[in-house]
């Protein structure tokens, strides 16, 4: 449950935190999931895979602007500072 991930994450253990790939093939657009995983591999430094999340996610919702504010510290975690100031 979203709850038990969220925990998962402040405890800093991310690898568990990968129980919202399970609620996304139930409903690959359910907001909460989509950026709690992101923030899980961003969290576990894995930050191909909170971009490529990220990415999708703005895709699905563009008005969500978590996903906006995530994918740009993701991009400057990368050193894409170009990219991280166009994506807020």
């Amino acid at each position: 449950d979203f709850a038990e991930g969220a925990s998962y994450i402040a405890l800093d253990k991310c690898d568990s935190a990968i129980i919202y790939k399970k609620a996304l093939t139930i409903n690959p657009k359910n907001l909460v999931a989509n950026n709690n995983l992101g923030n899980a591999y961003q969290i576990k430094g894995d930050l191909s895979a909170a971009h490529d999340i990220f990415k999708k996610f703005i895709l699905i919702n563009t008005k969500y602007f978590e996903a906006h504010i995530h994918m740009g510290l993701v991009l400057h975690k990368k050193c894409n500072l170009n990219a991280a100031i166009m994506s807020h």
